[in-house]
């Protein structure tokens, strides 16, 4: 190793503050500040600026300039950065697969959220659960509640608009 320390660089060159030398480009881990070749964030593996990252250190993930693990809630991993959920999802494991939706959703048995349930199902919280084999559709108790009531003011053939199957405790989870 040479005697002599840099204590200044060439036009074009950056200064490598750990060894006193002057680099045409700064080691990856370390971005150029006014032509010193300055350590990223310690969470970061390379960097844009000192604490905005561009790429992450293995288990971690990219998520607008920082690396975390795990991904925030309404994002998850994909490759080395955190991806959004699609919008109808509040948390998923990936872009096709929901475990929980938006409060004007229902979760699907598979995975995916909708706005309405089949109507083979009921939305029970924020699921949509199967009815029983023998019911083509089914109510949710309330209104299987309201009907049986209704039944007992209207005539048979003024509720014949109602559905076939209403069932109080007949759901069984998809």
């Amino acid at each position: 190793m040479s005697d002599w320390l840099c204590i200044t660089c060439s036009v074009g060159n950056f200064y490598f503050t750990s060894n006193y030398t002057c680099l045409s480009t700064c080691p990856s881990g370390y971005v150029n500040v006014s032509q010193i070749c300055q350590p990223c964030s310690s969470s970061c593996l390379t960097c844009i600026t000192l604490t905005v990252c561009l790429t992450c250190p293995p288990n971690s993930y990219l998520y607008n300039g920082t690396c975390v693990n795990p991904c925030p809630n309404g994002t998850y991993p994909n490759a080395s950065s955190c991806v959004a959920c699609p919008s109808s999802c509040t948390l998923c494991k990936n872009g096709s697969y929901c475990t929980s939706c938006q409060s004007s959703y229902q979760l699907r048995s598979d995975f995916t959220c909708t706005s309405v349930c089949p109507s083979s199902q009921l939305p029970i919280s924020g699921v949509c659960v199967n009815c029983t084999a023998t019911c083509s559709g089914c109510q949710s108790s309330l209104v299987a509640s309201l009907a049986i009531s209704m039944r007992r003011v209207y005539s048979p053939a003024t509720l014949s608009a109602l559905p076939n199957c209403t069932t109080t405790a007949s759901a069984t989870l998809a």
